[in-house]
């Protein structure tokens, strides 16, 4: 993804903020505390004039008590995720208030708890916390994408060594979500390439439903393929 945000969108590498295997000190130092958003993040931006890209891949768990989202950093313990997790409430509230022109957001990651592998909560047999939604979400971003339905599990395409969603979604900036070969992929293209591809090869793949939820303005470009 770090390649296609210079080669493709023209980020400069000196933009781009990378971190592999983030631990929720990373996570902190980057997108802020609930006690203190201006992160990382917050101090690079331009007020008006930067257009903030977020690309996300990893595990997301629900509060089995709340129902609340986190995101799940290496070093968490989901079963104590409360305290060791990063919430999405936090997240979403701290970007609202950082000042960019533009925020597209990239969520590859699904909060059900469980994974390709299995439950990420041990011991327990079914999960039955639901995600509450995140209302903040819609208006904390101009662009949101996210790989799968709340209670659903984001699947892994192991022959192409990528998550379901990053495949296509990568194969989308390629061109080939680009519907009229106009050279301007739209957010309404990409929405109906990811929903045309990913939830059949997951039923084919995997036997599972995984539907992308994507939200803004579908006349909204994207990205311009240079």
């Amino acid at each position: 993804m770090k390649q296609y945000l210079t080669k493709t969108f023209g980020y400069e590498p000196t933009n781009i903020i990378y971190i592999e295997n983030a631990t929720l000190a990373n996570m902190y130092e980057v997108f802020g505390t609930s006690d203190d958003h201006q992160g990382k993040l917050f101090k690079w931006v331009k007020p008006g004039q930067s257009k903030i890209f977020i690309y996300y891949v990893g595990h997301g768990a629900p509060d089995q008590q709340t129902g609340e989202g986190y995101f799940v950093p290496v070093d968490a313990n989901p079963q104590y995720i409360r305290t060791s997790g990063y919430k999405l409430s936090t997240f979403y509230e701290n970007l609202s208030r950082i000042p960019a022109a533009k925020k597209t957001v990239v969520i590859d990651a699904c909060f059900s708890g469980s994974s390709a592998n299995g439950q990420l909560i041990k011991g327990v047999s079914s999960l039955s916390a639901r995600l509450k939604s995140e209302p903040k979400a819609s208006v904390a971003t101009d662009l949101l994408m996210t790989s799968a339905g709340m209670d659903q599990v984001a699947s892994w395409y192991p022959e192409k060594r990528h998550s379901l969603f990053t495949y296509f979604f990568l194969k989308g900036l390629q061109g080939e979500a680009d519907t009229n070969k106009d050279g301007h992929i739209t957010m309404g293209e990409m929405k109906a390439w990811l929903n045309d591809q990913v939830p059949y090869m997951a039923r084919r793949l995997k036997g599972n439903e995984q539907q992308p939820i994507m939200l803004g303005n579908d006349n909204d470009t994207l990205v311009i393929i240079r």
